[in-house]
């Protein structure tokens, strides 16, 4: 082994000197060994213990405690046999088990490395340093080198090599710095990804004035490139370049060659930002105080053609427009003009990718499919179909990129899908950003019809696949699930997802949450919410996510607390807003539902300046929209706020928001609402204070052209109760609404209605009263019971069944139509559709009417009303002549039940009975009222 001849060759010079120190027997035959020579006896080289030279040195040990002799003649040949080399590894092994360890010299520590290194195992040779460093025996520089090179052949060794270069510091009094050793442990740690530790390396280096060869800037490029950090690989790009006038390499022809590793690691962004600095240190070194302009170019001398249409396609693979747009004259189309006057920007981007394709001669598949993703992504369907023909070579990513194009065209998707079966291409190079498969272009398919909201098609097509046990076809198949509106199934998927360990998307986790709150368990959506807290608190804060837990948040009761919290808590500082459209819009909403009217002006007043900040919330791929802004006018509206109502209106004229049917509804409904008083809650005895300004929006609504919605509705109804004059009553309101501007019905509008009926009816005491106008009202009270009872009205609730029996009474009487025309369909809704009766009891004002509802109810099957509701018949009683009726009531208490009636409302009882002249200890009045009197 020539190198390990020439070392022990330089270590001959001291011999005579360590020969006689040699205290044990035959050590004075090594010096006449030839070729091998002993090191010296410095204590930095004669084994552990302390290094200052105060410290009284340890003997020498004799050679063959070592087994010197035996390592010196296997170096000594110059083949060795199998045998011969597995003897000489055990010969190591046997020396690095002696106890004697600690005490070895520096050429026998040296001997040893020597002996691994001609083994040629790398490993080994590490295994030998580690021991002899176990024993803190002080490595000479022949070690250190042998040590660094090993380390540099094998792999996950970083922490060693790291360790030899420790030590050739602590050594440098013995050995100048040494770049090979520097180099090799750059080496591995690039080998192990160490990209850090290299660029530290770097640096050390520096500070000695000594600098790798350009290999090791290439290596140490690579691996950062390979763990994706380019900023860190242009790091030293800048290191190199600082450097170029203190090195004997040509730094040009170095970056030349990290262009064609960026073409090799699949980087083209890293290739146009290097491109930049090349051109820069270019520009810089060309310049001339007598220059008039420079051109923008890079001189490429040492990359062949090929290597530059290969750098082309790289950053086209990249989306890289901008930059090859730039360099494309300095990449072999010199006669190129770049896009002019075109700044950065997704639309700008495609518009030069375009520009590109149309001078290029014969683009490359990896260029057209580049080009194909772009267009997909922007939905450019007719542009797809044009590159498609002139592909090249059009492969299973041609193909995705078109079906993406296609969106909701469904045929169309179906028509590339069909045609990818029979066209498609292997493609001739692999590229990470292009290694789409047939599961994807299946996964694409399914998005189109996603888009297309055939839901029920992407369930039939996942039931025909032979494997849907993937994580991205199950997503599909919970979004269609969603799509259906099929919560139970929506959950099950969720669960499917989790149970087999795929990662869930935020799209996933949203449905799941909504499909959760649609189950009645909101309580349950907010748990999985908090949950990600401890799995992932990147999902807390995705647009969906937090969507769908103000969704969640929205059904929850006392509430305003948490949805505060949770708005607090977003980050609108970041590039990406945490809050999408819909997500702003169910944040109002939930605002919107707060009791306390307070609560929701000093909410929207902290809400909105945040929410009018954010562009994104306003704007879609279909251009402006008004949802964010009619949901803040509806907080606004309900919050009785016309201040801030008149600051969103300024708002949206300078943004040109387009106003819908809802913002009118909305401006209108603040206006025609009463002051509010002192405690926030409505003074309904104030007319509007505002009234001009609700005509001014409803005849600006009616020149614009805007179909009226069911908040129109609940405006224009508001305003009629309040007292504004709008040229309409209520009944020619019912009647546009079905007949002209074709608007549900919902309970709201029921509640108005009925409270502006009963204020015309409460006065009409028989039929003979009634005018004509109160007898089509009277009708119109009676229709719209019987409608809420037939399921025409969404929404309903006990509100409105109150309102509906109050009015009920004085539309029968206004009619001559007995109770049971109003009771009858009012017992049904309060059973079957609100589920509370006591609602319904409690708006009855006679006896005769409890006893009329109670015997309906009856008949339906319901036998037990609450006890509120109970007393409450029992004090109508009051209004009767005769004990008829409170004696039907006890009747009816004994049949059903026991009630505990308080003592005021005894005494109430005992007066009637009284009037009537009934003795309260006298049944039946005892024994279900007064059994406390005995």
């Amino acid at each position: 082994m020539q190198r390990s001849a020439a070392v022990l060759r330089r270590l001959g010079r001291t011999s005579n000197l360590l020969a006689r120190s040699l205290r044990t027997q035959g050590s004075t035959t090594a010096p006449r060994r030839a070729g091998l020579e002993w090191a010296t006896t410095r204590r930095a080289f004669s084994g552990c213990g302390p290094k200052d030279p105060a410290d009284k040195p340890l003997p020498p040990v004799a050679d063959d405690a070592f087994s010197f002799e035996e390592c010196r003649a296997f170096l000594d040949v110059e083949n060795p046999t199998e045998i011969e080399k597995q003897n000489a590894r055990q010969l190591v092994l046997d020396v690095l088990e002696s106890p004697a360890l600690q005490s070895i010299m520096g050429i026998q520590a040296t001997a040893l490395m020597l002996v691994a290194e001609k083994l040629k195992d790398h490993e080994f040779t590490i295994q030998v340093y580690k021991a002899l460093r176990s024993k803190k025996v002080q490595s000479s520089p022949t070690t250190l080198s042998v040590a660094a090179e090993a380390c540099a052949s094998t792999k996950g060794t970083w922490e060693t090599a790291l360790d030899v270069v420790e030590q050739m510091h602590e050594a440098v009094h013995l050995m100048p710095v040494s770049v090979d050793i520097y180099e090799n442990a750059i080496a591995s740690c690039a080998m192990s990804g160490r990209w850090i530790n290299g660029l530290n390396l770097l640096d050390s280096m520096a500070q000695f004035n000594v600098y790798p060869g350009s290999d090791t800037w290439k290596t140490l490029v690579k691996t950062c490139l390979t763990k994706n950090e380019q900023t860190a690989a242009m790091t030293v790009v800048s290191k190199l370049q600082g450097i170029a006038d203190d090195i004997d390499f040509d730094v040009d022809h170095v970056l030349e060659e990290l262009l064609l590793v960026a073409i090799e690691t699949h980087k083209g962004n890293f290739a146009g930002s290097l491109l930049d600095a090349m051109a820069s240190q270019q520009s810089a070194r060309n310049a001339s105080w007598f220059s008039l302009r420079s051109t923008k170019t890079v001189e490429l001398e040492t990359l062949t053609s090929e290597q530059q249409l290969a750098l082309v396609d790289e950053l086209a693979a990249d989306f890289n427009w901008l930059a090859l747009d730039t360099w494309l004259p300095s990449l072999g189309f010199p006669e190129y003009k770049p896009l002019r006057g075109a700044t950065s920007g997704r639309k700008t981007d495609f518009k030069r990718a375009l520009h590109i394709y149309s001078i290029l001669p014969s683009p490359s598949a990896l260029f057209c499919n580049a080009l194909l993703l772009c267009c997909g992504r922007h939905g450019l369907l007719h542009e797809v179909r044009g590159i498609l023909a002139s592909h090249p070579r059009p492969d299973i990513t041609s193909y995705y990129a078109a079906i993406r194009a296609c969106r909701s065209s469904v045929n169309d998707a179906y028509e590339f899908y069909e045609e990818a079966a029979s066209r498609a291409q292997p493609p001739l190079h692999s590229h990470p950003k292009q290694a789409y498969t047939a599961k994807d272009l299946e996964i694409a398919l399914l998005n189109s019809l996603q888009r297309a909201r055939r839901f029920n098609d992407i369930l039939v097509r996942v039931e025909q696949m032979e494997s849907s046990h993937d994580a991205q076809i199950l997503g599909a198949v919970l979004h269609a699930h969603t799509g259906l509106e099929n919560w139970n199934q929506v959950v099950e998927t969720f669960k499917e997802i989790k149970v087999a360990g795929f990662e869930c998307t935020p799209y996933v986790y949203s449905d799941a949450m909504i499909a959760y709150v649609n189950l009645d368990q909101a309580r349950t959506a907010l748990v999985l919410y908090a949950h990600l807290e401890s799995f992932d608190r990147r999902l807390m804060k995705h647009p969906a996510v937090v969507e769908a837990a103000f969704y969640a948040l929205r059904s929850s009761e006392d509430n305003i607390s948490a949805i505060m919290s949770l708005f607090r808590s977003l980050d609108f500082s970041a590039e990406l807003s945490p809050l999408n459209a819909a997500g702003a819009a169910h944040l109002l909403l939930a605002v919107a539902t707060t009791p306390s009217q307070s609560d929701r002006r000093a909410c929207l007043e902290e809400i909105w300046p945040v929410l009018q900040n954010v562009d994104s919330l306003f704007v879609n791929s279909m251009g402006l929209h008004t949802h964010v802004f009619d949901a803040a006018l509806l907080v606004a509206a309900k919050a009785g706020a016309i201040d801030v109502v008149e600051d969103i209106i300024a708002f949206g004229q300078v943004k040109n928001l387009p106003l819908t049917g809802a913002s009118y509804s909305n401006i209108m409904l603040v206006y025609a609402m009463p002051p509010l008083h002192p405690n926030g809650s409505w003074s309904w005895e104030k007319p509007p204070e505002y009234p001009n300004r609700f005509q001014y929006w409803w005849d600006a609504m009616q020149e614009a052209g805007v179909k009226p919605s069911y908040e129109t509705v609940t405006a224009l109804l508001a305003a009629i109760r309040n007292g504004i004059e709008i040229g309409m009553t209520a009944n020619h309101v019912l009647w546009a609404m079905e007949n002209e501007w074709n608007v549900q019905l919902v309970a709201i509008h029921c509640e108005i209605l009925f409270h502006i009926w009963h204020q015309e009816l409460k006065l009409i005491v028989d039929k003979d009263q009634a005018t004509e106008d109160q007898t089509v009202v009277a009708q119109n009270a009676l229709d719209l019971i019987e409608r809420m009872a037939g399921d025409e009205v969404e929404n309903l609730n006990p509100r409105a069944v109150f309102l509906a029996a109050k009015c009920g009474r004085h539309a029968a009487l206004a009619l001559g139509k007995p109770a049971t025309a109003w009771l009858r369909p009012l017992v049904s809704v309060a059973v079957h559709r609100t589920h509370n009766v006591d609602e319904l009891l409690q708006a009855l004002k006679y006896s005769s009417e409890i006893l009329l509802a109670l015997e309906l109810l009856e008949e339906i099957g319901v036998r037990h009303v609450s006890m509120n509701s109970m007393r409450h018949a029992l004090l109508t009683c009051r209004r009767d002549d005769t004990p008829r009726g409170m004696q039907r009531l006890c009747e009816y208490v004994r049949k059903n039940g026991n009630i505990q009636l308080d003592g005021a409302t005894l005494a109430n009882l005992e007066k009637n009975l009284a009037r009537w002249g009934e003795d309260p200890r006298q049944e039946p009045w005892r024994s279900t009222l007064f059994g406390s009197l005995d």
